[in-house]
């Protein structure tokens, strides 16, 4: 996945598996082969950033940045942050997914600010969705035990004067969140698998970080 703005690459990740788990890397086009990576093997997750830079002799310097957590604790972490957005539901309660109108309206956005599939524009990422569901062209109601199976299908409902985004986990429980909240989440995983750390390190070494970008009107 690449991640572009204004149709330049900014940053990219990708996955590889590892004998016991997953490499995770984060790469900057003109960081010189800086990357982070993330494994998750022998009982603990551990994250360390790599500068190519510097011959491996130098341990201290080509590996400048790392940590690991043992799977409890990792998984500690993970509760406190998901404990919020984690909620019971009723086998009849109903949400808002969208239309394939507005499904098609938003992949052909992405198409005129990016056409690469692996691409995610960041104005696309940051842009609001108007959430008016009274519009049938663009929303439609079904049950959220529906969306089982469903991965790609998001719900959104009104609570407490705010929108909720919806995801069921099982025929029970169900991802519940608001933009905020997943904010916060998004934030937490970047502590934890040690992205921050990386793009700080970026940054100061490298001169390189993400140009400000200013959130579309709604």
């Amino acid at each position: 996945m690449i991640l572009t703005f204004d149709g330049k690459n900014i940053i990219s990740f990708r996955t590889e598996p590892a004998p016991n788990g997953f490499y995770l890397f984060f790469t900057y086009p003109d960081a010189k082969g800086l990357h982070l990576t993330c494994t998750h093997q022998s009982g603990r997750v551990e994250w360390h950033v790599s500068d190519p830079t510097y011959p491996k002799e130098q341990k201290e310097l080509n590996r400048p940045l790392g940590r690991f957590y043992t799977n409890e604790d990792f998984t500690r972490r993970l509760n406190e942050t998901t404990k919020n957005m984690i909620r019971e539901y009723h086998g009849n309660q109903t949400v808002w997914t969208m239309t394939e109108f507005l499904i098609n309206k938003i992949k052909t956005k992405k198409e005129e600010l990016d056409p690469n599939p692996d691409s995610l524009p960041l104005e696309l990422l940051m842009a609001e969705v108007e959430c008016d569901f009274k519009n049938p062209e663009r929303w439609r109601k079904i049950k959220v035990r529906d969306m089982l199976g469903h991965q790609n299908v998001l719900g959104f409902m009104e609570d407490r004067n705010n929108i909720s985004i919806v995801q069921p986990i099982s025929k029970a429980l169900m991802w519940c969140y608001t933009p905020r909240q997943f904010v916060r989440f998004e934030n937490a995983l970047m502590d934890i698998f040690g992205i921050q750390d990386y793009l700080d390190y970026a940054f100061k070494t490298k001169g390189v970080a993400l140009e400000p970008v200013n959130r579309p009107p709604p």
